[in-house]
């Protein structure tokens, strides 16, 4: 999440930064409505696209990266070694899941708070006639606020508050939101405040948007008579207590809204400028977009990908098995870029209830279980390794795959299936998916990614 938060900050740095630098001030106001919106989705959906690497070049710089930028497991735990030993695991604050607790109570004030200024438009609309005026419907509140719109329903407090003229003013201001549909704008504009309320460059995207809402209304509205308008937005500056979701005719500030107004707009220059978001898209999606290596790409020999996580993987050491044949240990160093701690090194290591074996006897008997029910029923498994993530889930994991001699000797097995068993790793995904979670490893309070190695087998 750390990793697409950063994505969708750069996106939305680099495209405001244009807007601010190129379309601010012009008076394209459509086209730059247009231009926002798209901002705001491409800074939500480029981090979440996957390149597939075509070329082995993609992957040996990646392995580059792995291999340079990671330190070995074991220079990585006796650096981290004095801090850990300070450190009481059970006391220890969770910070990511303050942060997470912080984060939907924010979303759910948010939540409240659009629902119920909706019902309060709602019931404004159920109790309140309607009236025709200038054929637009409104709806006199006889409450002090300024004027304000839903969805081609006007809001204003009474008709006595305003002359012929204002109230015209006021009426063409509104039924112009409506008739260039700002109202889908401000709805989208307001989920992604809501769904990103901590992020200031949400809420900047949703002021210039409305913005833009106004200078288009306030240009239609004015017509011929902007000197008369401008001086009763001037009027309507002390106004307020307008809902959310609607648009208001007093939106600050003013001042930019008359400046706009009564600008002379030159539409037919620059706009070669809005050609510029293609490259700054382009841009953000080389840069920021997901990779993975491609199917038909020779793997690097230290990375390997594994249900869409990329792992680097060393070999460490050699041992010899039942057969006295040599055997390469393989150690998982990182993740994703995030380092995975090994399990037997830390102080407070990932648990599986009182014991490691207790989620050994777990997948064997799930896994015998499965394959009594298959053709080849002397299927046996071995687990060598497994990484647990931050949240105990198991994200990988290293098994070999052997044929029993016969269904009553589990000791003599031929040693191991020549070649790779879908069928079986097929089994051994639904079992891990489906198990229980580990307690996840801890740095100074902090859940880590952790290596866990076994030496028994089934």
């Amino acid at each position: 999440m750390t990793t697409y938060l950063f994505k969708l900050t750069i996106a939305w740095t680099a495209f405001l930064l244009l807007f601010e630098l190129f379309f601010k001030h012009n008076g394209r106001f459509t086209a730059n409505r247009l231009y926002l919106l798209l901002a705001m989705a491409a800074g939500v959906v480029l981090p979440l696209i996957t390149l597939p690497a075509s070329t082995p070049v993609l992957v040996s710089k990646a392995q580059t990266f792995y291999t340079t930028a990671v330190m070995p497991v074991q220079q990585q735990v006796t650096a981290a070694a004095a801090p850990v030993t300070a450190v009481a695991d059970t006391h220890a604050p969770d910070i990511a899941y303050i942060l997470r607790i912080l984060y939907y109570t924010g979303l759910a004030v948010l939540l409240i708070k659009s629902i119920t200024e909706l019902a309060k438009i709602v019931w404004l609309i159920n109790k309140k006639p309607a009236q025709q005026l200038y054929d637009r419907q409104v709806i006199i509140t006889g409450k002090v606020h300024s004027p304000y719109s839903f969805m081609g329903r006007i809001f204003i407090t009474g008709t006595d508050a305003y002359s012929p003229k204002e109230l015209e003013y006021i009426i063409q201001h509104e039924a112009a939101h409506n008739a260039r549909k700002h109202w889908a704008d401000l709805w989208l504009a307001q989920l992604a405040c809501t769904v990103f309320w901590f992020h200031p460059l949400a809420w900047r995207y949703r002021f210039l948007l409305l913005m833009q809402h106004e200078y288009e209304a306030d240009a239609i509205a004015a017509g011929t008579d902007r000197y008369n308008y401008g001086h009763f937005l001037l009027q309507q500056t002390m106004l307020t207590g307008v809902p959310l979701l609607s648009h208001s005719f007093h939106f600050s500030p003013i001042k930019k809204r008359i400046y706009m107004l009564t600008k002379k707009q030159n539409k037919g220059r620059a706009n070669w400028k809005y050609l510029l978001m293609a490259p700054a898209l382009f841009s953000c999606l080389l840069l920021m977009a997901k990779t993975t290596a491609n199917e038909n790409t020779s793997p690097s020999p230290n990375a390997r990908v594994f249900n869409g996580n990329t792992f680097i993987v060393h070999d460490v050491d050699t041992f010899h098995d039942y057969q006295q044949k040599a055997v390469t240990k393989q150690i998982v160093t990182a993740m994703n870029g995030e380092t995975v701690y090994n399990n037997t090194e830390l102080k407070n290591k990932a648990q599986f209830g009182k014991n490691e074996n207790g989620y050994l006897d777990y997948v064997y008997a799930s896994f015998n279980e499965m394959v009594k029910h298959c053709p080849d029923s002397l299927g046996a498994v071995n687990i060598n390794s497994l990484v647990i993530d931050k949240d105990g889930k198991v994200v990988y994991y290293d098994a070999t795959f052997f044929r029993r001699k016969s269904s009553l000797d589990a000791e003599k097995m031929i040693y191991p299936f020549p070649k790779p068993e879908p069928l079986f790793n097929s089994f051994m995904e639904k079992i891990l998916k489906a198990g229980p979670a580990w307690k996840p490893a801890r740095i100074n309070g902090q859940r880590v990614n952790s290596f866990v190695m076994f030496r028994g087998g089934c």
